[in-house]
């Protein structure tokens, strides 16, 4: 290796190795990290991970009622689902939002509300129940998740569409 490169090799490692200095200027403006910000003005009540729980087994389960194919969501599932799930018995279990062109996408852009608060079942499973306040009709839900190598994957999935209190009962 010319010697050239090996010096810049050196001096490249030496500068990643090195930790990096805090400015010795003032510290900034008193403003909240972008993260807490952002938490904050997105869901106060509910942990982002949580939050992301939700939307992410929508997302799939709205994937697979778009393309008909329930696999992905049957093999990201914890292994108790994929035993008692085929992807053609969640076919069949989906099939009526997925007949009646039930927009689960457009729910991931509203914030969704639990009904209870999140907790562990007998089966030490996380339970989130609530619903998505669409209109004119809202969408319910109820996901259990197992532990899984340090990770919650998806137990039990189960969605459902009712009117909306705040419309139920407004003239039009």
């Amino acid at each position: 290796m010319p010697h050239a490169l090996l010096c810049l090799v050196a001096v490249v490692t030496m500068a990643m190795l090195m930790p990096i200095a805090a400015p010795a200027a003032e510290p900034p403006a008193a403003k909240p990290p972008v993260a807490t910000f952002a938490r904050a003005a997105i869901a106060p009540d509910l942990p982002p991970q949580y939050l992301y729980l939700i939307r992410a087994t929508l997302q799939t389960l709205s994937d697979a009622n778009r393309t008909g194919n329930y696999t992905v969501l049957r093999d990201i599932a914890a292994p108790s689902f994929r035993a008692a799930n085929t992807a053609a018995d969640l076919a069949r279990v989906f099939a009526d939002p997925r007949q009646k062109n039930i927009d689960l996408a457009a729910a991931l852009l509203l914030m969704p509300k639990l009904a209870q608060a999140a907790h562990q079942d007998a089966q030490q499973r996380l339970v989130l129940t609530g619903h998505v306040p669409s209109q004119p009709a809202r969408l319910t839900f109820d996901l259990r998740f197992e532990a899984v190598g340090g990770h919650w994957h998806l137990a039990a999935v189960a969605i459902g569409v009712e009117a909306n209190p705040k419309t139920a009962g407004a003239a039009r």
